[in-house]
């Protein structure tokens, strides 16, 4: 399985639950050069994608064309930690 690929049917689902009431649905980005970990909405990821000019995009344009929530984390020995309580309050959970 290809690492790093989002597939037409995840952008088509994610959009489809964007439309229930309640629901925020999106992409979580963690890139690694950064290390920062953002929240994208699944409609201004595909407005992203619609108007790059280019397959793959980076961190820079996240910024250009959405407004991405970052996620807060705290590294631990192996793994990260995540600040999920925050992260639901800034979608406005």
């Amino acid at each position: 399985m290809d690492k790093g690929i989002i597939h037409k049917h995840q952008i088509d689902n994610l959009n489809k639950f964007s439309r229930y009431k309640n629901v925020i649905s999106g992409f979580i980005f963690d890139f690694r050069l950064s290390n920062r970990t953002y929240f994208c909405s699944i409609n201004d990821f595909i407005q992203m994608i619609t108007l790059l000019d280019k397959k793959s995009f980076n961190e820079n344009d996240l910024f250009k064309w959405c407004q991405p929530i970052e996620i807060k984390k705290k590294k631990l020995r192996v793994n990260y930690r995540y600040d999920i309580d925050s992260f639901i309050n800034n979608t406005g959970g």
